[in-house]
């Protein structure tokens, strides 16, 4: 029988440490996956969630049962990520005028984002100029699938919030993918 989250932290807080094991096997895969894709080029992703396994280790005693046990490492793996890679990501990250996102119709978005124009090659390049906090949005909502709620949790937003930040961050990928895509037609 396969044990729930949080029989396995009862267990871990009761003394059976070794079953600490059993969370890192559940969640390594994704929290790998989250900070390879939201850590910059050149910061160590396995050395990340390492240390992500030790601080949530050290920390069970404070999970308090208001989220899933994911949620809350996700937002020990993001508060991480983030303070690692301040520096390195703010030498790289693009700003995108406020003006020019607004005149971007939602309509050309969704339908360039959602066609197989060849364009859209230049994506990763695009995730990587953007912020880490915006890579995070995009990454738990995209590709982890993650429900806005929780995201919202893991980030410390509001839901509408969070919605209002990825309504933002696709109209930034669509110039930057744009403007990259322009430069190799160069």
């Amino acid at each position: 029988m396969k044990l729930t989250d949080a029989e396995i932290i009862n267990r871990v807080l009761s003394g059976d440490t070794d079953s600490f094991g059993l969370l890192v096997d559940r969640y390594s895969s994704r929290v790998f996956g989250l900070v390879s894709k939201v850590a910059p080029g050149g910061v160590e992703a396995p050395d990340i969630v390492q240390e992500i396994f030790v601080r949530a280790f050290t920390r069970l005693s404070r999970f308090d049962g208001r989220c899933s046990f994911g949620t809350w490492l996700y937002s020990l793996a993001y508060r991480l990520v983030i303070d690692l890679c301040r520096a390195s990501v703010a030498s790289r990250t693009v700003a995108v005028d406020e003006e020019r996102l607004k005149a971007i119709s939602d309509s050309a978005v969704d339908v360039f984002l959602e066609s197989d124009d060849t364009r859209l090659c230049a994506l990763p390049e695009a995730l990587d100029m953007i912020s880490v906090q915006d890579r995070t949005l995009v990454t738990l909502f995209y590709f982890e699938e993650m429900p806005v709620v929780d995201i919202a949790v893991v980030m410390d937003m509001t839901p509408a919030n969070v919605k209002v930040r990825l309504h933002r961050i696709r109209k930034q990928l669509y110039i930057l993918i744009n403007k990259l895509a322009a430069q190799y037609e160069d």
